[in-house]
C-alpha cells in the first residue's frame, strides 16, 4: 500500500491548514497509508484530523528546526509522496529530502501569491530565493 504525507509548520487555523486537513479528509477513504508530519502538533484543526491518519510532531519549535527530524522521517518511512504547505515549509521539504537520499516524490502546495505576500520579515526577504534555487529540484 502506498504511504502519503503531508508536511505543515502546525495546524494554526489558516487557509492552508483547512486544505491539507480537507485533502486528508478525502483521501482517508482511499486504501492508502496516511501521514501528517508536523513541525508544531498545535492548533484548532488536530481535532479534525480523521482518526486513520497518523500523526507525526517533529516538536520543532520552527521550521527551520525540523530539517532534521523531516529528514530522518523521509528516511525512516519512505513515503512515496510529500505534500508540502506553504513556502518556508516547502523549502525544507526539498532540503530535507535532499538530505535523507529519498526517491519520495514531492508536491510543493503554494497559498500565496508571492508578490502579496511581501513584508520585511527575513524569511520573507530570503525564502523566494530558496525557492528560485530549490523548487526546479522537487
Amino acid at each position: 500500500m502506498k504511504r502519503i504525507a503531508f508536511f505543515l509548520p502546525n495546524l494554526d487555523g489558516g487557509g492552508a491548514e483547512r486544505v491539507a486537513v480537507n485533502l486528508l479528509k478525502g483521501m482517508s477513504e482511499k486504501d492508502v497509508f496516511l501521514d501528517l508530519v508536523l513541525a508544531n502538533a498545535q492548533g484548532p484543526y488536530l481535532n479534525q484530523v480523521p482518526k486513520r491518519v497518523q500523526l507525526i510532531n517533529l516538536k520543532a519549535g520552527r521550521v527551520i528546526n525540523s530539517l532534521v527530524p523531516l529528514s530522518h522521517y523521509l528516511h525512516k518511512n519512505q513515503p512515496d509522496a510529500l505534500f508540502s504547505h506553504l513556502s518556508h515549509a516547502n523549502v525544507i521539504a526539498v532540503l530535507a529530502r535532499k538530505l535523507a537520499g529519498t526517491k519520495t516524490k514531492l508536491v510543493l502546495v503554494e497559498h500565496n501569491t508571492l508578490s502579496v505576500a511581501k513584508s520585511k520579515l527575513f524569511r520573507s526577504r530570503f525564502v523566494p530565493l530558496f525557492m528560485k534555487w530549490l523548487y526546479p529540484q522537487a
